[in-house]
């Protein structure tokens, strides 16, 4: 009889988990969990987004570095002067010295930028020897010059690409490029 006692009260003394408190604690580690997986979900996306804009956004700085470069070494006075193409404007054609005397240029080498390639996303710098692509995903590109300022070129370049979440990300940028010849 003692032992019955004993373990009796050994067994008052050893309470369990309910039922009841065994599904509260199971319902908010649930939500907890699923809160960490929605936070992750959007963490991935716009990770994905964020790494889309930099590579447009560093395509767009490059093309623009590369045509200023160029550009900035235009000569105004150049045989056939600086011209802007197409009827959206979407190329120029300039002329950089390639030999100079004590009078000056003395020869002159062509350079086409403009929107086109294969996907017609893209800008091309042709100097007449080769054709090399300086951007990709551009959806436009706009050039002016105004010959009463024959002293300053203005660069406009928006770009367009999709991010691996189907977003459209579009950026654009400006540049007024002053020639120095």
């Amino acid at each position: 009889m003692k032992k019955l006692l004993q373990s009796k009260m050994i067994r008052r003394n050893k309470r369990g988990f309910t039922l009841i408190e065994f599904m509260i604690v199971a319902t908010i580690t649930i939500v907890f969990l699923l809160a960490a997986v929605l936070v992750m979900i959007v963490g991935y996306r716009n990770w994905h987004i964020n790494r889309a804009v930099i590579t447009l956004h560093d395509d767009l700085v490059n093309s623009l570095r590369s045509m200023v470069r160029e550009i900035r070494e235009a000569g105004a006075a150049s045989p056939n002067g600086i011209v802007v193409l197409g009827p959206d404007n979407n190329g120029i054609r300039f002329e950089l010295p390639t030999a100079v005397s004590e009078t000056g240029p003395t020869a002159w080498q062509t350079i086409v930028y403009s929107l086109g390639g294969t996907t017609g996303k893209e800008i091309l710098r042709n100097d007449g020897a080769a054709v090399r692509i300086l951007a990709t995903n551009i959806s436009d590109v706009d050039f002016t010059y105004n010959a009463l300022n024959p002293r300053e070129v203005g660069i406009d370049v928006t770009g367009t690409k999709e991010a691996a979440n189907g977003s459209l990300l579009t950026q654009s940028l400006s540049m007024e490029v002053t020639i120095r010849n």
